[in-house]
């Protein structure tokens, strides 16, 4: 799935529709809450018709994140956590050398 692709495909088509204009705020953000759902809704449907393929759902802001996918894929909990933060954005300032 190119989820890029998708998003640019149906953002440009929404431009030439004058009923449903991404331009405005509110149509904004319902457009990536309606292209998150469908992809989320096709990716689920794909794996549901190709059950080789396994798929693991969780909520990425979950405390027990780490220790689901640890379990989903065999790896240890430490492998799962926040690496590369971003340091300015969370203090607002360059990190310490």
């Amino acid at each position: 799935f190119n989820m890029r692709h998708r998003l640019q495909t149906e953002y440009r088509m929404r431009q030439f529709n004058t009923t449903v204009s991404v331009h405005h705020p509110n149509n904004r953000l319902r457009f990536l809450v309606d292209a998150y759902l469908s992809h989320t809704q096709n990716v689920q449907d794909f794996v549901q018709n190709h059950p080789s393929h396994a798929l693991v759902q969780f909520n990425l802001t979950q405390p027990d994140a780490g220790a689901i996918l640890a379990n989903a894929f065999g790896l240890p909990e430490s492998c799962w956590g926040h690496h590369n933060k971003n340091a300015i954005r969370k203090t607002g300032k360059p990190p310490k050398k």
